[in-house]
């Protein structure tokens, strides 16, 4: 009896082991030839697993303190709001370590096709409004490019809409809030679709479109298009 007990006790917590080395394993959310999109959330003093073979972004979900390392720098703090992203490019040395009490979710991209050259940009944010409102107000801004793919945040009001537009090649949504927006294809009927914090969709090129915020609150995403 006393044998069976000891070995049910071992399973026990074998099993919760198991449990838990799994829940510190990345979830992959996106996966195809040109990217490998995974959800990690850090607790206190872990890093991002990392595979400095390919061009990475990362995009941290919730307000906290990180500690980078870039190419060419020593460990830096960085503290700030969600959405706060970063990209490295590969085989550089470079690491995201969570330095605050709280867990930290993140989104990580690794771009998975040969590297692309980074490409300075010196562009404004476009701020657009609905023609019947000030406060119904899309904006866009430039994070980085290279010359595979470009990323922007897009913030969008309850009730924006943007500008009707067309996607000549793949693009990618990372959900930085919640949000519903309604979806307007051209000559096809129009559908709301739901994101939650940390969602990530692969969109296939083609088709012209406008998008709407469905919800009470703010929309905010990041949007990476490839070329």
């Amino acid at each position: 009896m006393r044998l069976f007990r000891l070995g049910t006790l071992f399973v026990v917590v074998l099993t919760g082991l198991v449990t838990f080395a799994q829940a510190q394993k990345p979830n992959t959310l996106v996966e195809n030839d040109r990217v490998r999109v995974t959800r990690v959330d850090l607790s206190k003093g872990e890093s991002l697993p990392d595979d400095n073979r390919y061009d990475a972004m990362t995009v941290r979900l919730k307000d906290g303190e990180t500690a980078l390392t870039e190419s060419g720098q020593t460990e830096k703090m960085d503290s700030g709001p969600m959405q706060q992203s970063h990209y490295f490019v590969a085989r550089s040395r470079r690491a995201v370590k969570n330095v605050g009490k709280e867990t930290l979710p993140f989104v990580e991209v690794l771009f998975l096709r040969t590297p692309g050259k980074y490409v300075a940009l010196d562009i404004p944010p476009s701020h657009y409004c609905n023609p019947e409102s000030q406060k119904a107000c899309v904006t866009e801004r430039y994070l980085f490019c290279t010359d595979r793919f470009c990323a922007e945040t897009v913030t969008m009001d309850p009730g924006a809409i943007s500008t009707q537009h067309t996607h000549a090649s793949d693009y990618m949504v990372i959900a930085t809030s919640d949000f519903t927006w309604r979806n307007e294809p051209a000559g096809k009927p129009a559908a709301d679709e739901s994101f939650k914090t940390g969602d990530v969709k692969y969109i296939e090129a083609g088709g012209t479109h406008r998008l709407v915020n469905a919800s009470g609150t703010t929309a905010r995403l990041i949007m990476v298009q490839f070329k």
